[in-house]
C-alpha cells in the first residue's frame, strides 16, 4: 500500500527484502536490503509477512531457506 508521502513524491521502484522461509513456508525473519523510504519499506515488510511460500525441499524433506524478495 502506498503511503501518502510516497504518493505525493511520486516515488516508484522496488524494495528488496532478505527473508528466511521456514519449513512450513512461513517467513520468519525479514530484513530490508534495499529500501525506498517514505514508509514503503515498512509496507513491503508487512505485505511479505502475510505471504505463504512453498517450502524448499532437500533430500525429500522441507528445509528453511534464505531468499531475496523484490516488492514493487
Amino acid at each position: 500500500m502506498y503511503t501518502d508521502s510516497a504518493r505525493q513524491k511520486r516515488l516508484t521502484g522496488k524494495a528488496t527484502l532478505l527473508a528466511v522461509i521456514n519449513e512450513q513456508g512461513f517467513p520468519e525473519i525479514l530484513e530490508v536490503m534495499k529500501g525506498l523510504g517514505e514508509g514503503l519499506d515498512m509496507q513491503a515488510l508487512i505485505a511479505v509477512s502475510d505471504w505463504r511460500f512453498k517450502p524448499a525441499v532437500k533430500d525429500g524433506q522441507p528445509v528453511a531457506v534464505i531468499i531475496n524478495v523484490d516488492v514493487n
